[in-house]
């Protein structure tokens, strides 16, 4: 096994900002779950064999928290909620300038429609 299944985002956050001093940008956080997400469905198809990887990457679903992270298999878009953020009032620490409104969509069921459906997106991955 590549990464742990037990290791938290916020383990991974932890770890990364006592190394650097600050925390880390939002492109290195998607940069360690598409590397784990590829790591682990490698290691799950025992292969390297593309469409075994593939098959792989279809499959792999990780919990986190109230929701979790795949892949849809028709346009492999990985399924990801976000976050609405508007600025702090009042800013005391240079890293933490945001303040949390909204996890969009609300209810981890709705994801899928965020990004479209196959027959609006017209995607036909073979």
């Amino acid at each position: 096994m590549f990464f742990s299944k037990g290791l938290a985002d916020f383990a991974w956050s932890a770890q990364r900002r006592l190394k650097f001093n600050r925390p880390a940008a939002d492109k290195a956080w998607m940069g360690w779950i598409t590397a784990r997400s590829l790591f682990e469905s490698i290691d799950a198809a025992k292969s390297t064999d593309p469409m075994a990887i593939i098959e792989g990457l279809e499959a792999w679903k990780v919990q986190a928290g109230k929701t979790s992270y795949s892949y849809r298999k028709f346009d492999h878009q990985m399924l990801v909620q976000n976050l609405a953020v508007s600025v702090k009032d009042k800013i005391t620490d240079k890293w933490d300038f945001f303040d949390v409104r909204a996890t969009l969509p609300e209810n981890p069921a709705d994801l899928d429609k965020v990004f479209g459906t196959q027959e609006e997106i017209g995607c036909k991955m073979t």
